[in-house]
């Protein structure tokens, strides 16, 4: 089983494996999955998302997105506990993806424990937003190389500070250790740019996903990305 932290009062929702909720056919109509979103707490439903969860075969959701997405949608730190294949990950990204304003940069946080996880996540969420005006993802992961040591790192913090200045980066899908040593290096490197961007978070974000937490907290120090955040 599988854990995901959304915040964002908290509560636990333990699902079991169930099905990631009922296809509605290829043709689903878009306000039929309004209509269904509206019913279990997700009271903004953005054409697009719609339009895209449509696409998909979205239909009933499973135990677990019904148990989680009213929660969420409300803004309350919740805890998702269900096995792969239960619909866990539309169960957090739905209700958060909806609450997404055009042309305002860090407004979702999504960290995995790997690259391979993060990866996979950016694809699933570029696919719902696809469809959006003003909206972009980040992926934020290691494996940079750069002339210098750190010189990859710091190019890709650049890149990202020039998204989020041009008012993209909506969404952020990141590992903890790539966005810690891109935080550090900014400060060291980039003369303190590391911290304008905490700055930026701070004021901009509006939900946070620890997705895999069980992994998340075996492959991380818990503590060093707190105090980071923190400063």
């Amino acid at each position: 089983a599988a854990a995901a932290a959304c915040v964002g009062a908290s509560s636990r929702i333990d699902g079991g494996s169930g099905d990631p909720g009922s296809p509605v056919g290829t043709n689903a109509r878009s306000d039929g999955v309004e209509h269904v979103l509206r019913h279990f707490g997700v009271q903004r439903v953005r054409p697009w998302l719609a339009g895209a969860l449509a696409d998909v075969g979205f239909g009933t959701p499973s135990p677990i997105q019904a148990a989680a997405m009213p929660l969420i949608a409300h803004h309350t730190d919740t805890i998702v506990h269900a096995a792969t294949g239960s619909g866990k990950t539309l169960a957090f990204l739905v209700p958060i993806l909806s609450r997404l304003e055009p042309s305002t940069p860090l407004q979702l946080l999504i960290l995995l424990p790997s690259r391979e996880l993060a990866v996979q996540m950016a694809a699933q969420v570029s696919e719902l937003i696809g469809g959006a005006s003003g909206l972009s993802l980040h992926l934020l992961v290691g494996g940079a190389r750069g002339p210098s040591p750190g010189g990859g790192h710091v190019a890709q913090f650049r890149e990202l500070d020039a998204e989020v200045s041009a008012k993209r980066a909506a969404v952020v899908v990141a590992t903890p250790h790539a966005l810690l040593r891109q935080l550090r290096l900014a400060d060291t490197v980039v003369g303190g740019a590391g911290n304008t961007l905490l700055l930026r978070l701070a004021r901009s974000l509006d939900a946070v996903v620890f997705d895999e937490l069980d992994a998340l907290l075996a492959s991380t120090n818990p503590r060093a990305v707190s105090a980071k955040m923190a400063e």
